[in-house]
């Protein structure tokens, strides 16, 4: 575990020497595992955190994923924190990130359905959406 522990430190360090954010989300959501492994649940939960910013940033919504449920089992869970209460600075948080990742989410179908424009041969600029009838 501890040979683990150094090369995910490695590949952090690496990561974030080359500041490629997916890398370190990875490397961070790795760590928390190996904490979590550990029964270092709090610490887990920190690197957790660390790398849901990462993860999100960086666009990874695999990554994303993995690191949230990641984080919910850890504070839900093994930490058996209840949520707080709706007008919390966290909820506000996560419903402001959720907002972000709609649009990200958006911009994203947007661009591949012009790239599907055209690769079909549809030259106009108009997307494929506006030019059907309804």
């Amino acid at each position: 575990m501890d040979e683990a522990r150094k090369l995910a430190d490695q590949a952090l360090v690496e990561s974030e020497r080359i500041a490629y954010r997916p890398e370190i989300g990875r490397a961070l959501y790795t760590i928390a595992l190996l904490e979590q492994d550990a029964g270092d649940y709090a610490a887990a939960e920190k690197t957790l955190q660390r790398a849901s910013t990462a993860a999100m940033s960086s666009s990874s919504d695999e990554l994303t994923a993995q690191v949230l449920i990641e984080l919910a089992d850890i504070v839900g869970y093994e930490l058996a924190r209840p949520p707080r209460r709706i007008g919390s600075s966290r909820s506000r948080a996560r419903r402001s990130s959720g907002s972000a990742i709609r649009r990200n989410f958006a911009s994203s179908c947007s661009r591949r359905r012009a790239r599907l424009s055209l690769a079909e041969g549809n030259t106009s600029r108009r997307s494929p959406r506006s030019t059907r009838r309804r």
